[in-house]
């Protein structure tokens, strides 16, 4: 893989990261509900999917903690799980898909937890359990299209490597 190459994936990584975390403070400011420490953790949280590529497992452990641990601090929002839903989605398509659906059980359980008391909270967690159900099942999905794809192409070098290995012992039939 070219230098290049490495340099316009992480650079893709990190502006998705970024893009993230921006519409996650936006809601929050839009909720009445960043203050200077649902920032940080929403920003840490969110730049953490950067690293989505070389550590799965990490970017899922920083990014769930951070957005749970601002759950806990101002209250539950919905916006706050799109940056778990992203690392939940990695860890998955990455083949740890039982350790993605236990950081969304973990997510989700302090989401109600954190909003009991809130009106609507059973009927937003169940929507939130949907979307990790989707993430865990899409990263499987694309594990599995990824293979598929690696399949044929070994398919392909294979069958050409018999047609070439045919066309010489012809031409040194031929030529005998």
């Amino acid at each position: 893989m070219s230098g290049y190459r490495i340099t316009r994936e992480r650079f893709a990584d990190l502006t998705v990261a970024v893009v993230v975390g921006v519409i996650t403070v936006l809601a929050a400011v839009a909720d009445d509900r960043a203050g200077l420490v649902d920032c940080a953790l929403i920003v840490a949280g969110s730049l953490a999917l950067a690293a989505h590529r070389t550590a799965p497992l990490a970017v899922l452990a920083v990014t769930t903690a951070c957005l749970l641990a601002d759950v806990v601090h101002a209250g539950p929002a919905a916006g706050l799980a799109v940056p778990v839903v992203g690392a939940v989605h990695t860890a998955s398509r990455t083949g740890h898909r039982g350790t993605a659906a236990a950081a969304a059980a973990v997510f989700l359980g302090g989401y109600a937890a954190a909003g009991s008391a809130t009106s609507g909270i059973v009927r937003e967690t169940l929507l939130l359990a949907g979307w990790f159900l989707c993430a865990v099942v899409t990263g499987l999905a694309d594990r599995n299209w990824q293979a598929y794809l690696r399949q044929t192409e070994q398919r392909a070098l294979e069958a050409e490597r018999t047609r070439e290995e045919a066309a010489l012992r012809r031409a040194g039939e031929a030529s005998g």
